[in-house]
């Protein structure tokens, strides 16, 4: 019985009789090739032989039994989406997630990483300003989430229309989504800039202006008529 069928599982499988009387004639062995196809149940036939242990007699009689072992569920990327588009100013850094679902007992199984223009990371032309981070598993309640962080350190013109693939696979299966680096457009961002420059500039000559030509108002004075040596 084989509980979790492997790729390296496969190869030839050879079922061998001995007996310690050397009179007894022993049955041939039985060679199989078994290759695993983990999208369907592998289900393998086990000879029984048995012999008498009467010299010159022997006996068989074969009959089978079937393992069935369950198959595994493919890895599911959840994040990012296919097609997603990573925009980030000229310069700057830039950090990406790609999480997997899948279950617990293929978890460390799973392969997990990330593909620049179809090479790795360390094979790409972003070798030296990214790198990926360390997995994460997490527990969650359809099973296993595996985390793998990706790091571009500074973003330049040379990223544009990069393509990033992450890429998953186990027994169960294969999946890769596929998104692209993108520059953020600095026009729009000087414009922004321009314009909230320029209307505090102007509040501030327009609040100078008013201060500067308001007019002066005639204080007003009360005067007193009096004579001569009046007393009040």
């Amino acid at each position: 019985m084989i509980p979790v069928v492997k790729p390296s599982h496969a190869g030839f499988y050879t079922c061998q009789s001995a007996h310690q009387q050397p009179a007894v004639q022993s049955q041939p062995s039985h060679p199989a090739s078994w290759c695993p196809d983990p999208a369907q149940t592998t289900t393998t036939t086990v000879p029984d032989i048995s012999m008498t242990s009467e010299p010159g007699l022997s006996s068989s009689s074969s009959s089978s039994s079937t393992v069935h072992t369950p198959t595994l569920k493919p890895p599911v990327i959840v994040s990012p989406l296919n097609g997603t588009i990573f925009e980030s100013p000229h310069g700057s850094g830039l950090e990406l997630f790609c999480m997997v679902l899948t279950g617990c007992q293929a978890a460390d199984s799973t392969v997990v990483t990330w593909l620049v223009n179809g090479q790795s990371v360390e094979s790409s032309y972003l070798d030296g300003r990214a790198l990926q981070g360390a997995r994460r598993h997490t527990r969650v309640s359809e099973g296993c989430q595996i985390e793998l962080r990706l790091i571009v350190v500074a973003m330049t013109e040379e990223d544009i229309q990069t393509e990033l693939k992450c890429v998953t696979q186990n027994e169960g299966g294969r999946q890769e989504v596929v998104t692209q680096l993108q520059l953020e457009d600095s026009t729009f961002t000087w414009v922004v800039v321009a314009t909230v420059a320029v209307s505090c500039f102007l509040t501030v000559v327009s609040v100078f202006l008013y201060v500067l030509l308001k007019p002066k108002r005639k204080k007003k004075m009360d005067y007193f008529l009096a004579r001569q040596n009046s007393t009040f």
